[in-house]
């Protein structure tokens, strides 16, 4: 496992079978969760998911899109549907990356607690790992149960542009796993200053996204007209 630094409770987290770990003389391979709008899913996604990925010996990593994040609900949001359909375009040709429905099917606001919760019953006895970046794992702690997060799954953070790294990082962690218990690793992986406002923003003045989404994601967006009413979101 190749990780930059890890935070927390070491011990419990090695009991939730690490990758690189062996049970019964086998490796117990892990899960992945990225969760987020995906609105619209953009390489810096799939970077931050492959890097963790290959980082933490995964063998399938679950891109869960947002019904209703909740510190989001006052913002113009495209479909669900639509936005399920970038998802499973934009991660069509890596086998290892799945798209779930699971907030999709939920009613009312999405919250990583529940998914987590759910995707660690769905896995039992896999060692699962939520995928973020830097600036989430700064907001975690106004989340919706965070102790739930922390307790069922390990948070891998990777570093975010514009988002203090390093020393910060660790004490965000440090302050997260000392008011909740759990396991907060780093990994590394390229920062590409891109985001889906970035790009909703560009394509709203009819610019080209092109290379900032996979083929597929540009293709739905020009097909659909999304993003060039202008932005509210």
């Amino acid at each position: 496992m190749k990780t930059q630094w890890i935070c927390g409770d070491d011990a419990s987290a090695a009991g939730r079978g690490l990758p690189g770990q062996e049970t019964g003389g086998r490796r117990t391979p892990g899960v992945g969760i990225i969760g987020g709008t995906f609105d619209p899913p953009h390489i810096g996604h799939l970077i931050i998911a492959e890097a963790a990925r290959q980082a933490l010996d995964l063998d399938k990593v679950f891109f869960v899109p947002a019904s209703a994040q909740p510190h989001k609900l006052d913002r113009q949001v495209t479909p669900p549907l639509q936005r399920w359909e970038m998802v499973r375009r934009a991660i069509a040709d890596n086998p290892a990356f799945e798209a779930s429905d699971l907030e999709l099917r939920r009613p009312g606001p999405s919250y990583t607690a529940d998914t987590v919760i759910e995707i660690m019953a769905q896995h039992p006895g896999r060692p699962l790992f939520f995928i973020c970046g830097a600036d989430a794992l700064v907001e975690m702690v106004t989340w919706h149960r965070p102790d739930r997060i922390l307790a069922g799954a390990v948070v891998a953070v990777a570093g975010r542009p514009g988002v203090p790294g390093g020393k910060t990082l660790r004490q965000a962690a440090r302050h997260l796993t000392g008011l909740f218990g759990g396991t907060i690793l780093g990994f590394g992986a390229p920062m590409i200053d891109v985001s889906s406002t970035m790009i909703r923003e560009i394509a709203a003045r009819g610019e080209s996204v092109r290379y900032m989404v996979p083929e597929g994601v540009l293709a739905y967006i020009r097909q659909s007209g999304l993003y060039l009413a202008g932005i509210d979101r």
